[in-house]
Protein backbone atom coordinates (compact mmCIF):
# COMPACT_ATOMS: atom_id res chain seq x y z
CA UNK A 1 0.00 0.00 0.00
CA UNK A 2 2.90 1.90 0.75
CA UNK A 3 4.20 1.78 -2.30
CA UNK A 4 1.39 2.22 -4.45
CA UNK A 5 1.20 5.68 -2.18
CA UNK A 6 4.51 6.46 -3.34
CA UNK A 7 4.19 5.96 -6.97
CA UNK A 8 0.76 7.58 -7.19
CA UNK A 9 2.42 10.85 -5.27
CA UNK A 10 5.42 10.62 -8.01
CA UNK A 11 3.01 9.98 -11.18
CA UNK A 12 1.20 13.21 -10.26
CA UNK A 13 4.00 15.93 -9.58
CA UNK A 14 5.46 14.46 -13.01
CA UNK A 15 1.69 15.00 -14.34
CA UNK A 16 1.17 18.64 -12.30
CA UNK A 17 4.57 20.38 -13.65
CA UNK A 18 5.52 20.38 -17.35
CA UNK A 19 7.76 22.05 -19.25
CA UNK A 20 7.59 22.42 -23.14
CA UNK A 21 10.85 24.70 -25.73
CA UNK A 22 11.23 25.49 -28.37
CA UNK A 23 11.41 28.14 -31.31
CA UNK A 24 8.93 29.98 -33.26
CA UNK A 25 10.15 31.25 -36.97
CA UNK A 26 8.21 32.81 -40.36
CA UNK A 27 7.34 29.43 -42.00
CA UNK A 28 8.46 31.66 -45.84
CA UNK A 29 11.88 32.98 -44.45
CA UNK A 30 12.71 30.62 -41.34
CA UNK A 31 13.73 34.14 -39.81
CA UNK A 32 12.82 33.42 -36.13
CA UNK A 33 10.18 35.88 -34.40
CA UNK A 34 10.35 37.42 -31.24
CA UNK A 35 7.65 39.06 -29.35
CA UNK A 36 5.03 36.19 -30.00
CA UNK A 37 2.61 35.69 -27.25
CA UNK A 38 2.03 32.49 -26.24
CA UNK A 39 -0.77 31.08 -23.94
CA UNK A 40 -2.99 28.43 -22.78
CA UNK A 41 -6.82 29.01 -23.78
CA UNK A 42 -8.56 29.49 -20.89
CA UNK A 43 -5.99 30.42 -18.19
CA UNK A 44 -4.06 32.86 -17.46
CA UNK A 45 -0.54 30.85 -18.64
CA UNK A 46 1.32 32.03 -20.80
CA UNK A 47 5.08 33.86 -22.03
CA UNK A 48 6.73 34.89 -25.36
CA UNK A 49 9.39 34.08 -27.50
CA UNK A 50 12.60 36.08 -27.10
CA UNK A 51 15.21 37.95 -29.28
CA UNK A 52 15.95 34.52 -30.78
CA UNK A 53 12.46 33.13 -31.23
CA UNK A 54 12.82 30.96 -28.48
CA UNK A 55 9.93 30.19 -25.97
CA UNK A 56 10.06 28.07 -22.61
CA UNK A 57 6.15 26.99 -21.01
CA UNK A 58 5.80 25.87 -18.03
CA UNK A 59 2.42 24.87 -16.35
CA UNK A 60 0.80 22.76 -14.17
CA UNK A 61 -2.50 20.91 -14.03
CA UNK A 62 -2.84 20.45 -18.04
CA UNK A 63 -4.33 17.84 -20.24
CA UNK A 64 -2.98 16.84 -23.21
CA UNK A 65 -5.87 17.79 -24.60
CA UNK A 66 -5.68 21.83 -23.76
CA UNK A 67 -5.23 24.07 -26.41
CA UNK A 68 -2.50 26.39 -26.62
CA UNK A 69 -2.50 29.39 -28.87
CA UNK A 70 0.31 31.62 -30.97
CA UNK A 71 -0.52 35.28 -31.95
CA UNK A 72 1.59 37.86 -33.51
CA UNK A 73 0.54 41.25 -34.75
CA UNK A 74 1.93 40.24 -37.95
CA UNK A 75 1.22 36.45 -38.50
CA UNK A 76 -2.12 34.36 -38.46
CA UNK A 77 -3.25 33.00 -35.31
CA UNK A 78 -2.20 29.27 -34.41
CA UNK A 79 -3.92 27.09 -32.37
CA UNK A 80 -2.13 23.24 -31.09
CA UNK A 81 -3.09 21.15 -28.25
CA UNK A 82 -0.69 20.19 -25.88
CA UNK A 83 -0.03 17.12 -26.63
CA UNK A 84 0.98 18.08 -30.65
CA UNK A 85 3.33 20.63 -29.25
CA UNK A 86 5.10 18.61 -26.87
CA UNK A 87 6.35 16.11 -30.02
CA UNK A 88 6.50 18.98 -32.60
CA UNK A 89 7.93 22.21 -30.06
CA UNK A 90 9.18 24.16 -33.40
CA UNK A 91 6.49 26.59 -34.56
CA UNK A 92 6.41 28.40 -37.83
CA UNK A 93 4.08 31.09 -38.42
CA UNK A 94 2.48 32.34 -42.00
CA UNK A 95 2.61 36.09 -42.43
CA UNK A 96 -0.50 38.36 -42.96
CA UNK A 97 -0.31 41.37 -44.88
CA UNK A 98 -1.30 44.79 -43.15
CA UNK A 99 -2.27 47.60 -44.66
CA UNK A 100 0.09 50.04 -43.18
CA UNK A 101 1.64 53.14 -44.91
CA UNK A 102 4.93 52.57 -43.19
CA UNK A 103 5.70 50.03 -40.34
CA UNK A 104 6.62 51.77 -37.65
CA UNK A 105 6.76 50.16 -34.06
CA UNK A 106 7.76 50.77 -30.68
CA UNK A 107 8.21 46.94 -28.94
CA UNK A 108 11.50 46.96 -31.11
CA UNK A 109 14.62 43.85 -30.81
CA UNK A 110 16.72 46.60 -30.23
CA UNK A 111 16.35 49.63 -28.48
CA UNK A 112 17.59 52.51 -30.22
CA UNK A 113 20.91 54.19 -28.62
CA UNK A 114 19.58 57.12 -30.04
CA UNK A 115 16.77 57.18 -27.84
CA UNK A 116 19.28 58.35 -25.11
CA UNK A 117 19.69 61.77 -26.28
CA UNK A 118 16.31 62.54 -27.76
CA UNK A 119 13.67 63.43 -26.34
CA UNK A 120 11.27 63.30 -29.07
CA UNK A 121 9.67 59.61 -30.60
CA UNK A 122 12.24 57.75 -32.46
CA UNK A 123 10.30 56.24 -35.00
CA UNK A 124 11.90 52.45 -36.55
CA UNK A 125 11.66 50.73 -39.51
CA UNK A 126 12.43 47.06 -39.28
CA UNK A 127 14.22 45.78 -42.44
CA UNK A 128 12.92 41.89 -42.02
CA UNK A 129 9.46 43.34 -42.39
CA UNK A 130 9.93 44.08 -45.85
CA UNK A 131 12.32 41.07 -46.25
CA UNK A 132 10.10 39.74 -49.45
CA UNK A 133 9.47 42.94 -51.11
CA UNK A 134 13.26 42.87 -52.61
CA UNK A 135 14.18 46.44 -51.95
CA UNK A 136 17.57 47.08 -53.11
CA UNK A 137 19.18 49.84 -50.72
CA UNK A 138 18.04 51.82 -47.76
CA UNK A 139 16.65 54.73 -49.59
CA UNK A 140 13.57 51.83 -51.12
CA UNK A 141 13.05 50.91 -47.20
CA UNK A 142 12.89 54.94 -46.18
CA UNK A 143 10.44 55.85 -49.42
CA UNK A 144 8.02 53.72 -47.43
CA UNK A 145 7.76 56.44 -44.81
CA UNK A 146 5.50 59.13 -45.82
CA UNK A 147 7.37 62.26 -44.44
CA UNK A 148 10.51 61.39 -45.89
CA UNK A 149 11.34 61.96 -49.65
CA UNK A 150 13.66 59.70 -51.82
CA UNK A 151 15.40 61.61 -54.77
CA UNK A 152 16.51 59.65 -57.52
CA UNK A 153 19.43 60.37 -60.49
CA UNK A 154 19.46 58.79 -63.36
CA UNK A 155 22.68 57.51 -62.25
CA UNK A 156 20.74 55.33 -59.08
CA UNK A 157 22.43 58.08 -57.00
CA UNK A 158 19.78 58.53 -54.03
CA UNK A 159 19.51 60.87 -51.47
CA UNK A 160 16.94 61.68 -48.86
CA UNK A 161 14.87 64.50 -47.44
CA UNK A 162 12.17 64.81 -44.39
CA UNK A 163 9.10 66.87 -44.41
CA UNK A 164 9.97 68.69 -47.22
CA UNK A 165 13.39 70.49 -46.64
CA UNK A 166 16.66 69.85 -48.41
CA UNK A 167 19.15 66.83 -48.83
CA UNK A 168 21.75 68.25 -46.83
CA UNK A 169 19.72 69.32 -43.74
CA UNK A 170 19.01 65.23 -43.10
CA UNK A 171 21.80 63.79 -40.97
CA UNK A 172 22.55 60.26 -42.12
CA UNK A 173 24.76 57.90 -39.40
CA UNK A 174 25.68 54.05 -40.00
CA UNK A 175 25.67 52.86 -36.18
CA UNK A 176 26.21 56.15 -35.20
CA UNK A 177 28.75 57.38 -37.29
CA UNK A 178 28.37 60.16 -39.72
CA UNK A 179 28.29 59.35 -43.01
CA UNK A 180 27.41 62.93 -44.90
CA UNK A 181 29.82 64.14 -47.53
CA UNK A 182 31.93 67.18 -46.57
CA UNK A 183 31.36 69.18 -50.02
CA UNK A 184 27.48 68.41 -50.40
CA UNK A 185 27.01 67.29 -47.01
CA UNK A 186 24.59 64.74 -48.42
CA UNK A 187 24.89 60.97 -48.91
CA UNK A 188 23.96 58.18 -51.46
CA UNK A 189 21.42 55.61 -49.75
CA UNK A 190 22.12 53.48 -53.24
CA UNK A 191 25.63 52.91 -51.07
CA UNK A 192 23.66 51.10 -48.16
CA UNK A 193 22.22 47.62 -49.04
CA UNK A 194 19.71 46.23 -46.64
CA UNK A 195 20.67 42.26 -46.35
CA UNK A 196 22.75 43.13 -43.17
CA UNK A 197 20.52 45.70 -41.91
CA UNK A 198 18.51 45.38 -39.01
CA UNK A 199 16.41 48.49 -38.29
CA UNK A 200 16.51 52.10 -39.82
CA UNK A 201 15.94 54.88 -36.77
CA UNK A 202 14.28 58.30 -38.06
CA UNK A 203 14.00 61.26 -35.75
CA UNK A 204 12.17 63.99 -37.81
CA UNK A 205 13.17 68.01 -36.66
CA UNK A 206 16.58 69.78 -35.80
CA UNK A 207 18.81 68.35 -33.50
CA UNK A 208 21.83 70.82 -33.75
CA UNK A 209 22.31 70.71 -30.45
CA UNK A 210 23.43 66.66 -30.49
CA UNK A 211 24.73 66.44 -33.61
CA UNK A 212 25.94 69.98 -35.22
CA UNK A 213 23.86 71.90 -37.89
CA UNK A 214 23.64 68.66 -40.29
CA UNK A 215 20.48 67.67 -38.30
CA UNK A 216 18.79 70.67 -39.32
CA UNK A 217 15.60 68.44 -40.74
CA UNK A 218 16.51 65.29 -38.81
CA UNK A 219 18.60 62.31 -38.48
CA UNK A 220 18.83 59.30 -40.26
CA UNK A 221 20.79 56.01 -38.21
CA UNK A 222 21.03 52.64 -40.09
CA UNK A 223 21.66 49.97 -37.83
CA UNK A 224 23.76 46.72 -38.56
CA UNK A 225 21.85 43.30 -37.21
CA UNK A 226 23.41 42.29 -33.93
CA UNK A 227 21.63 39.25 -33.85
CA UNK A 228 21.49 35.58 -35.23
CA UNK A 229 18.81 34.12 -37.48
CA UNK A 230 20.46 31.54 -39.67
CA UNK A 231 23.67 30.31 -40.45
CA UNK A 232 23.90 30.67 -44.21
CA UNK A 233 21.68 32.32 -46.51
CA UNK A 234 22.20 33.14 -50.43
CA UNK A 235 19.69 34.79 -52.52
CA UNK A 236 19.65 35.59 -56.17
CA UNK A 237 17.36 38.24 -57.90
CA UNK A 238 16.27 38.77 -61.35
CA UNK A 239 14.03 41.36 -62.76
CA UNK A 240 13.54 43.86 -65.60
CA UNK A 241 16.15 45.95 -67.29
CA UNK A 242 18.65 42.70 -67.48
CA UNK A 243 19.24 43.08 -63.58
CA UNK A 244 20.58 40.88 -61.39
CA UNK A 245 21.99 40.51 -58.06
CA UNK A 246 23.01 37.81 -55.84
CA UNK A 247 23.76 38.09 -52.08
CA UNK A 248 25.34 35.51 -49.86
CA UNK A 249 25.49 35.87 -45.21
CA UNK A 250 26.84 33.98 -43.04
CA UNK A 251 26.55 34.45 -38.86
CA UNK A 252 28.05 32.63 -36.23
CA UNK A 253 27.48 32.76 -32.43
CA UNK A 254 29.80 31.76 -30.07
CA UNK A 255 28.94 32.12 -26.28
CA UNK A 256 28.72 35.96 -25.95
CA UNK A 257 30.11 36.98 -29.56
CA UNK A 258 28.25 37.58 -32.88
CA UNK A 259 29.75 37.82 -35.92
CA UNK A 260 28.08 38.21 -39.48
CA UNK A 261 29.41 38.22 -42.88
CA UNK A 262 27.91 39.44 -46.07
CA UNK A 263 28.79 39.63 -49.43
CA UNK A 264 26.35 40.90 -52.65
CA UNK A 265 27.12 41.49 -56.69
CA UNK A 266 24.66 42.86 -59.11
CA UNK A 267 24.13 45.17 -62.42
CA UNK A 268 21.15 45.92 -64.68
CA UNK A 269 20.80 47.31 -67.88
CA UNK A 270 19.10 49.93 -69.94
CA UNK A 271 18.56 50.45 -73.97
CA UNK A 272 18.17 53.78 -75.18
CA UNK A 273 15.08 52.96 -77.41
CA UNK A 274 15.45 56.55 -79.35
CA UNK A 275 18.96 56.16 -79.70
CA UNK A 276 20.47 56.82 -82.75
CA UNK A 277 23.73 55.05 -82.26
CA UNK A 278 23.75 51.44 -81.43
CA UNK A 279 25.32 51.24 -77.94
CA UNK A 280 24.76 48.96 -74.65
CA UNK A 281 22.81 51.89 -72.81
CA UNK A 282 23.05 52.66 -69.27
CA UNK A 283 25.14 50.00 -67.23
CA UNK A 284 24.78 50.18 -63.44
CA UNK A 285 26.87 47.68 -61.46
CA UNK A 286 27.47 47.28 -57.60
CA UNK A 287 29.26 45.52 -54.90
CA UNK A 288 28.48 45.64 -51.44
CA UNK A 289 30.73 44.17 -48.72
CA UNK A 290 29.88 44.05 -44.65
CA UNK A 291 31.86 42.87 -41.82
CA UNK A 292 29.99 43.08 -37.97
CA UNK A 293 31.06 41.69 -35.19
CA UNK A 294 29.90 42.04 -31.67
CA UNK A 295 31.28 40.85 -28.20
CA UNK A 296 29.72 40.78 -24.78
CA UNK A 297 32.23 41.84 -22.44
CA UNK A 298 31.58 41.16 -18.38
CA UNK A 299 34.85 41.89 -16.56
CA UNK A 300 35.84 44.33 -14.02
CA UNK A 301 37.46 47.37 -16.54
CA UNK A 302 34.92 46.76 -18.98
CA UNK A 303 30.92 45.36 -18.57
CA UNK A 304 29.11 45.98 -22.22
CA UNK A 305 29.02 45.72 -25.75
CA UNK A 306 32.04 46.28 -28.18
CA UNK A 307 31.01 46.48 -31.69
CA UNK A 308 33.21 46.07 -35.10
CA UNK A 309 32.10 46.87 -37.80
CA UNK A 310 33.65 47.32 -41.57
CA UNK A 311 31.34 48.11 -44.64
CA UNK A 312 32.70 48.84 -48.68
CA UNK A 313 30.48 49.38 -50.82
CA UNK A 314 31.32 49.95 -54.62
CA UNK A 315 28.99 51.81 -57.42
CA UNK A 316 29.69 52.63 -61.04
CA UNK A 317 27.51 53.81 -63.61
CA UNK A 318 28.54 53.81 -67.38
CA UNK A 319 26.57 55.93 -70.11
CA UNK A 320 27.57 53.94 -72.80
CA UNK A 321 25.89 56.55 -75.42
CA UNK A 322 26.91 60.04 -73.67
CA UNK A 323 30.43 58.43 -72.95
CA UNK A 324 29.58 59.41 -69.23
CA UNK A 325 31.33 57.26 -66.12
CA UNK A 326 30.75 57.81 -62.46
CA UNK A 327 32.65 55.12 -60.12
CA UNK A 328 31.35 55.46 -56.17
CA UNK A 329 33.42 54.02 -53.34
CA UNK A 330 32.31 53.51 -49.18
CA UNK A 331 34.59 52.87 -47.12
CA UNK A 332 33.75 52.71 -43.25
CA UNK A 333 36.10 50.95 -40.37
CA UNK A 334 34.41 51.38 -36.98
CA UNK A 335 35.01 50.22 -33.37
CA UNK A 336 32.03 51.34 -30.52
CA UNK A 337 31.77 50.41 -27.04
CA UNK A 338 28.87 50.87 -25.07
CA UNK A 339 28.85 50.37 -21.08
CA UNK A 340 30.37 51.01 -17.91
CA UNK A 341 33.78 51.74 -18.16
CA UNK A 342 35.58 51.17 -14.32
CA UNK A 343 34.81 54.58 -12.15
CA UNK A 344 32.88 56.50 -14.97
CA UNK A 345 30.31 54.53 -15.27
CA UNK A 346 27.83 54.21 -18.42
CA UNK A 347 30.23 55.92 -21.26
CA UNK A 348 30.32 55.34 -24.95
CA UNK A 349 33.67 55.64 -26.62
CA UNK A 350 33.55 55.05 -30.60
CA UNK A 351 36.65 55.48 -33.50
CA UNK A 352 36.13 55.35 -36.83
CA UNK A 353 37.79 55.99 -39.68
CA UNK A 354 36.05 56.83 -42.98
CA UNK A 355 36.41 56.94 -46.90
CA UNK A 356 34.57 58.58 -49.64
CA UNK A 357 35.55 58.58 -53.45
CA UNK A 358 33.51 59.85 -56.55
CA UNK A 359 34.91 59.85 -59.88
CA UNK A 360 33.70 61.34 -62.90
CA UNK A 361 34.67 61.32 -66.58
CA UNK A 362 32.71 62.62 -69.71
CA UNK A 363 34.29 62.58 -73.23
CA UNK A 364 32.99 63.70 -76.50
CA UNK A 365 34.20 65.31 -79.84
CA UNK A 366 33.99 68.80 -77.74
CA UNK A 367 36.04 67.42 -75.61
CA UNK A 368 36.37 65.94 -71.78
CA UNK A 369 36.19 66.23 -68.11
CA UNK A 370 37.77 64.33 -65.26
CA UNK A 371 36.32 65.01 -62.02
CA UNK A 372 37.62 63.19 -58.57
CA UNK A 373 36.84 63.81 -55.12
CA UNK A 374 38.17 61.79 -52.37
CA UNK A 375 37.49 62.54 -48.54
CA UNK A 376 39.08 60.60 -45.81
CA UNK A 377 38.45 61.06 -42.38
CA UNK A 378 39.01 59.77 -38.79
CA UNK A 379 36.34 60.57 -36.30
CA UNK A 380 36.29 60.40 -32.61
CA UNK A 381 32.76 59.68 -30.36
CA UNK A 382 32.79 60.16 -26.67
CA UNK A 383 29.95 59.90 -24.29
CA UNK A 384 29.21 60.22 -20.52
CA UNK A 385 25.38 59.09 -18.94
CA UNK A 386 24.67 59.98 -15.39
CA UNK A 387 20.64 58.68 -13.98
CA UNK A 388 20.21 60.06 -10.59
CA UNK A 389 16.18 59.18 -10.70
CA UNK A 390 14.97 62.41 -11.36
CA UNK A 391 17.87 63.71 -13.05
CA UNK A 392 19.44 62.77 -16.28
CA UNK A 393 22.71 64.36 -17.89
CA UNK A 394 24.70 64.02 -20.66
CA UNK A 395 28.04 64.99 -21.63
CA UNK A 396 29.35 64.40 -25.09
CA UNK A 397 32.39 65.62 -27.12
CA UNK A 398 33.11 65.07 -30.64
CA UNK A 399 36.35 65.42 -32.99
CA UNK A 400 37.50 64.64 -36.72
CA UNK A 401 40.65 65.05 -38.55
CA UNK A 402 39.56 64.90 -42.62
CA UNK A 403 41.31 65.78 -45.94
CA UNK A 404 39.42 66.53 -49.11
CA UNK A 405 41.23 66.09 -52.26
CA UNK A 406 39.73 67.91 -54.89
CA UNK A 407 40.56 67.21 -59.23
CA UNK A 408 38.88 68.47 -61.80
CA UNK A 409 40.48 68.95 -65.68
CA UNK A 410 37.91 70.20 -68.44
CA UNK A 411 38.90 70.98 -72.12
CA UNK A 412 36.11 71.65 -74.01
CA UNK A 413 35.93 73.62 -77.17
CA UNK A 414 34.72 77.56 -76.94
CA UNK A 415 34.66 77.30 -72.85
CA UNK A 416 37.35 78.93 -71.02
CA UNK A 417 38.59 77.26 -67.91
CA UNK A 418 38.57 79.26 -65.20
CA UNK A 419 38.79 78.15 -61.66
CA UNK A 420 41.01 75.61 -59.67
CA UNK A 421 42.10 72.28 -61.20
CA UNK A 422 43.68 70.84 -57.88
CA UNK A 423 43.53 71.37 -54.38
CA UNK A 424 43.91 69.72 -51.29
CA UNK A 425 41.37 70.84 -48.25
CA UNK A 426 41.93 69.76 -44.92
CA UNK A 427 39.17 70.61 -42.23
CA UNK A 428 39.77 70.16 -37.89
CA UNK A 429 36.68 69.92 -35.96
CA UNK A 430 35.76 69.34 -32.68
CA UNK A 431 32.51 70.00 -30.44
CA UNK A 432 31.09 69.60 -27.15
CA UNK A 433 27.63 69.11 -26.40
CA UNK A 434 25.57 68.73 -22.73
CA UNK A 435 21.98 67.73 -22.38
CA UNK A 436 20.19 68.17 -18.40
CA UNK A 437 16.80 66.70 -18.10
CA UNK A 438 14.63 66.79 -14.85
CA UNK A 439 11.66 64.86 -14.30
CA UNK A 440 8.93 64.81 -12.06
CA UNK A 441 7.86 61.04 -11.23
CA UNK A 442 4.61 59.91 -10.77
CA UNK A 443 0.98 61.21 -12.09
CA UNK A 444 -1.23 61.71 -9.48
CA UNK A 445 -4.64 63.51 -10.07
CA UNK A 446 -4.12 67.19 -9.05
CA UNK A 447 -0.75 67.83 -8.69
CA UNK A 448 1.31 69.48 -11.11
CA UNK A 449 4.08 67.13 -13.17
CA UNK A 450 7.11 69.38 -14.52
CA UNK A 451 10.07 68.66 -17.00
CA UNK A 452 12.46 70.65 -17.94
CA UNK A 453 15.39 69.99 -20.59
CA UNK A 454 18.64 72.79 -21.06
CA UNK A 455 21.32 71.87 -23.90
CA UNK A 456 23.95 73.47 -24.58
CA UNK A 457 26.42 72.93 -27.62
CA UNK A 458 30.08 73.91 -28.93
CA UNK A 459 31.61 73.49 -32.31
CA UNK A 460 34.44 74.71 -33.77
CA UNK A 461 36.36 74.02 -37.41
CA UNK A 462 39.16 75.33 -39.12
CA UNK A 463 39.76 74.91 -42.86
CA UNK A 464 43.27 75.12 -44.36
CA UNK A 465 44.28 74.47 -48.11
CA UNK A 466 47.41 73.07 -49.67
CA UNK A 467 48.46 71.84 -53.52
CA UNK A 468 46.36 74.27 -55.31
CA UNK A 469 46.26 74.25 -58.70
CA UNK A 470 44.72 77.03 -61.12
CA UNK A 471 43.03 75.82 -64.66
CA UNK A 472 44.78 78.97 -66.63
CA UNK A 473 48.41 78.76 -66.82
CA UNK A 474 48.14 82.70 -67.03
CA UNK A 475 45.78 84.49 -64.22
CA UNK A 476 45.66 88.41 -63.37
CA UNK A 477 45.79 89.59 -59.87
CA UNK A 478 42.52 90.06 -59.35
CA UNK A 479 41.90 86.22 -59.03
CA UNK A 480 45.49 85.32 -57.11
CA UNK A 481 43.99 86.96 -53.95
CA UNK A 482 40.89 84.47 -53.79
CA UNK A 483 43.01 81.76 -54.89
CA UNK A 484 45.62 82.52 -51.97
CA UNK A 485 42.40 82.46 -49.88
CA UNK A 486 40.68 79.45 -51.08
CA UNK A 487 39.70 76.50 -48.42
CA UNK A 488 41.15 78.67 -45.50
CA UNK A 489 38.22 79.28 -43.39
CA UNK A 490 37.72 79.42 -38.90
CA UNK A 491 34.50 79.24 -37.73
CA UNK A 492 32.66 78.61 -34.19
CA UNK A 493 29.26 78.59 -32.84
CA UNK A 494 27.47 78.28 -29.44
CA UNK A 495 23.63 76.81 -29.35
CA UNK A 496 21.79 77.25 -26.21
CA UNK A 497 18.15 75.69 -25.57
CA UNK A 498 15.64 75.15 -22.90
CA UNK A 499 12.03 73.46 -23.06
CA UNK A 500 9.73 72.73 -20.45
CA UNK A 501 6.52 71.22 -20.02
CA UNK A 502 4.03 71.46 -17.06
CA UNK A 503 1.01 69.46 -16.91
CA UNK A 504 -2.17 68.50 -14.43
CA UNK A 505 -4.28 65.59 -14.18
CA UNK A 506 -8.09 66.47 -12.56
CA UNK A 507 -11.07 64.15 -13.45
CA UNK A 508 -12.35 64.83 -17.12
CA UNK A 509 -9.71 67.34 -17.25
CA UNK A 510 -5.64 67.81 -17.91
CA UNK A 511 -4.09 71.01 -18.16
CA UNK A 512 -0.84 71.22 -20.00
CA UNK A 513 1.55 74.53 -20.41
CA UNK A 514 4.86 74.18 -22.45
CA UNK A 515 7.67 76.72 -23.64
Amino acid sequence: MKKLFIFTLLNFSLYSSQNITGYVADKLTDAKLSGVNISIVNTDQGTSSSIDGVYNLNFENINDDQLIEFKHIGYDRIIFRADSLKSKPNVLMQPRVLQFEAIETAGVKRKPAIEKDLPQTVSIIQADAFALRAYVDAGDLLATDQSVQIEESISGRKTVSIRGGNADDVLVLYNGFRLNRPYDNVFDLSLIDMQNIEQIEIVKGGHSVLYGSDAFSGVVNIVPKNTKDKNLKFSQQFGSYNSGFWNANGQLKVKNSFLSVNQKRGSYRRVFQDSQIESPGLISSLSHFTFDMTNRLKGRVLDGNLEWNFTKDNQEFDNTRDFNVINSVNELAALRFDGALMMLGEVEVALASHKLAENQNLSNERGFIDRSLDHYSNKLDLRKYLNLNKVEWMFGAQAEESKLNFWDDQKLSNVQQVGLKRAEVIRTQAGIATVLKLHSKGDEAGQWLTDVDVSYRYDYVRDRSDSLINKKDIIDFSEIASLVDFGNNEWSNNIFKISTIASRRAPGLTTAYWV
